[in-house]
């Protein structure tokens, strides 16, 4: 492929050689052909480097690998930006190592953009995949998750910080089912580097979500597999998990004390985010005011009822 292609899909791998060829795979059976895959080693030992190259070696053009001087591990925020520097797409796409698209996923963001030109970006429901093994009691657990707000809308920003997690209660977009214009992700500085795995995600959208019309799709667009090894759980268990919370949520408040407060409401949902980290004592009493109220309303709901 010579000419620039419509969109830039953008694969960071680390040591993930049993899955990486069946993610490969599931860019090639699109059925939107105009696109470039871009697979970015961050340093893996396991022979995943060696799958990367022999796919772009099969596919000049179409598909590129690279790599971080000196085979470095970077990141995965540090992946996607030196993706993003060798990207020549209009749209960036990007697709997990150790996940798969449905073969209608880029078809379909297509058509959206196609009826909404004004939005810059797009995301939707995901798979979330137990049964990947192939075993009848993992696949009964398979669970399909849409994103936490109304589907088929166009969102003002910053609606969607007030809506989805971290912030807001509804459930976030996978990446592997959001699509960017390429212009938006480099007007906001592309990913953040100093995210290297937890919350990487939630610091990019944040900065999207802060600046540009959002669609939400209730269509499925990937599988999301479900794996203890996954950089992703690695990162919940144990303290992980708050301790990456923590440092994004205070990442985010300094960057809306130097840019402005969106709105109240986003200043208020903030607040209540570092309550805990900041006021441990306050927000246990809180939390258990909340239980006592909720259990006195259910038991005049049934005194009532009965």
């Amino acid at each position: 492929m010579t000419s620039r292609p419509l969109i830039s899909v953008i694969t960071p791998y680390l040591d993930v050689a049993p899955y990486l060829a069946e993610a490969i795979e599931s860019v090639l059976a699109q059925s939107v052909s105009d696109w470039e895959l871009i697979l970015v080693d961050d340093g893996s030992q396991d022979g995943s480097s060696e799958i990367a190259r022999a796919y772009a070696a099969r596919h000049p053009g179409r598909i590129v690998a690279i790599e971080h001087a000196g085979h470095a591990n970077l990141g995965s925020s540090a992946s996607r930006n030196a993706g993003r520097q060798v990207a020549r797409g209009e749209w960036i796409a990007y697709l997990d190592a150790d996940d798969v698209w449905y073969p209608n996923k880029l078809a379909l963001q297509m058509a959206i953009a196609q009826t909404h030109p004004e939005v810059g970006l797009m995301m939707g429901a995901s798979l979330y995949w137990h049964g990947w093994r192939g075993r009848a009691e993992d696949a009964a657990r398979d669970e399909v998750i849409l994103v936490g707000a109304p589907p088929e809308t166009v969102y003002e920003p910053p609606r969607l910080l007030e809506l989805l997690y971290p912030l807001g209660p509804g459930a976030a977009p996978s990446m592997n089912g959001v699509l960017v214009r390429t212009r938006l992700l480099d007007a906001v500085g592309g990913w953040e580097d100093r995210f290297r795995s937890g919350y990487d995600d939630q610091a990019l959208l944040t900065k999207l979500y802060l600046c540009t019309k959002a669609f939400v799709s209730s269509h499925v667009f990937d599988r999301y597999r479900q794996r203890p090894g996954s950089i992703c759980a690695s990162e919940l268990r144990g303290g992980g998990y708050h301790e990456a919370r923590l440092r994004f949520l205070e990442w985010l408040e300094a960057r809306l004390a130097g840019a402005g407060m969106p709105n109240a409401r986003i200043a208020a949902l903030l607040r209540e985010a570092l309550r805990p980290y900041r006021h441990p004592l306050r927000d246990r009493t809180i939390r258990f005011g909340r239980r006592v109220t909720r259990g006195l309303r259910d038991r005049i709901v049934r005194m009532v009822a009965s």
